[in-house]
């Protein structure tokens, strides 16, 4: 699985993540570090898409910009593309940058877990529960919420295989 990180992201994620989970064959990478792009790190969100849907390998994205969803034309080239997409919220551009690293470190087994249980497209919004000292994965086309402190191991694969009956389709929930 190879991570990837927008602008909306600091460089400093992605080569946290890669150094936690390349030894597993996983790779995290942020745009300015991709090579192929037609315009380097000043690639729009549409070269991106376009780029990672052409790849042979398998892709995730990482995101602090929500509009890319709101656009109706990324969100039809995101799905298109296949991706699972992680959208950070808000919040996490106020939170000091080692907070946001370890969230990411922290919660990379369940962000592994998701894209291997649910079918692409799929994008997942990482809420930021401060104080409560975890942070939460939401579907962004049911709003079901994954990673409450109980979700681990076996029991989260069968809560989350079994509450995700919605389709990501047309930007509407739609009953599966």
């Amino acid at each position: 699985m190879n991570v990837f990180f927008d602008n909306c992201t600091s460089p400093i994620f992605a080569s946290t993540l890669h150094g936690f989970i390349h030894h597993d064959g996983h790779n995290a990478i942020h745009v300015r570090d991709l090579s192929g792009l037609p315009n380097g790190r000043h690639s729009k969100d549409m070269e991106w898409i376009d780029f990672l849907r052409r790849s042979n390998d398998e892709w995730m994205f990482v995101s602090g910009d929500g509009r890319v969803l709101r656009n109706p034309a990324e969100r039809a080239a995101l799905r298109s593309a296949g991706l699972h997409g992680f959208i950070l919220a808000p919040a996490y551009q106020k939170t000091p940058m080692n907070q946001v690293a370890s969230v990411l470190v922290w919660r990379w087994p369940e962000m592994l877990q998701i894209t291997r249980l649910l079918a692409p497209p799929r994008c997942m919004r990482c809420r930021s529960t401060r104080g409560r000292g975890y942070a939460r994965f939401q579907c962004k086309c049911c709003g079901f919420l994954h990673g409450e402190r109980q979700s681990s191991g076996a029991k989260a694969q069968v809560r989350i295989a079994v509450n995700m009956a919605y389709v990501f389709n047309t930007g509407r929930l739609q009953a599966s």
